[in-house]
């Protein structure tokens, strides 16, 4: 009978060890002073100090940071930064407007890591609709995949000015909703194997897969790719490189 309840708590409190293994890391990201959220290195050191040495809290809490805190704002940069200037959108452009598209959060994430130490690259490739940008992450000496764009709901579309100071009031205002403070956690971390069913990088060895998959087998499981230029002219492209380099 004792081994009995023994098996049982370990089998149901597992879950639920699972489900809060980040909660220190997560509530901290969502409770920052404002007095440390005014500046880019100040909010990193701040965000990573008490996971000092942890590898993985310091990856989870940075990503926990930018998903709650960064909207992907499509209509802000074509309509009025691309427009208006000539420099690079840069991770403190990110960081101070809290907004960007998909790269704007990938330099934004990779900027953050390194400064907390840690090793990370920004991903470029196809994803969902179109072109897509993403990261990965050394942990403890192995490389991790993740996508702080898709970790939340994001909106796009917004076809005018109006439409769009009317969206980011509603977004600001749901700010401190609990479902708005959720995460997707299907891009934290996913395994290579479950990331390529989404991503798919132009750089073959940031599948991170023993044996990477080819562009046409990715199309696959993905036709409206077939519609994407920018795929169509990569995957084309791969396979007059691929057939320059077969043998005779």
């Amino acid at each position: 009978m004792r081994y009995f309840i023994f098996f049982f708590f370990l089998l149901y409190s597992f879950p639920v060890w699972s489900y809060n293994a980040y909660h220190r890391a997560d509530k901290h990201a969502m409770n920052v002073p404002d007095r440390y959220a005014r500046d880019l290195d100040t909010l990193t050191d701040y965000l990573v100090k008490p996971f000092k040495g942890d590898e993985l809290m310091t990856t989870r809490v940075i990503y926990v940071w930018i998903s709650l805190n960064i909207l992907y704002d499509q209509y802000e940069y074509q309509n009025k930064y691309e427009k208006s200037n000539d420099k690079p959108y840069t991770p403190q452009d990110t960081f101070q407007k809290r907004s960007g598209v998909c790269r704007h959060f990938a330099q934004l994430f990779k900027y953050m890591v390194r400064r907390a130490g840690l090793k990370a690259i920004v991903i470029s490739g196809f994803a969902f609709d179109g072109l897509h940008a993403w990261n990965a992450v050394e942990i403890n000496k192995k490389w991790q995949l993740l996508d702080t764009t898709s970790s939340r709901s994001t909106f796009n579309n917004i076809k005018n000015d109006r439409e769009y100071a009317k969206t980011i009031k509603k977004k600001i205002k749901q700010r401190n909703h609990p479902h708005f403070k959720s995460i997707n956690e299907e891009y934290f971390l996913p395994t290579p194997s479950k990331m390529i069913e989404t991503h798919y990088p132009i750089a073959f060895e940031y599948q991170f897969l023993k044996k990477p998959i080819p562009p046409d087998i990715f199309l696959l499981s993905h036709p409206k790719f077939h519609k994407n230029k920018d795929f169509m002219d990569f995957m084309n492209d791969f396979k007059k490189t691929t057939s320059k380099n077969k043998k005779p």
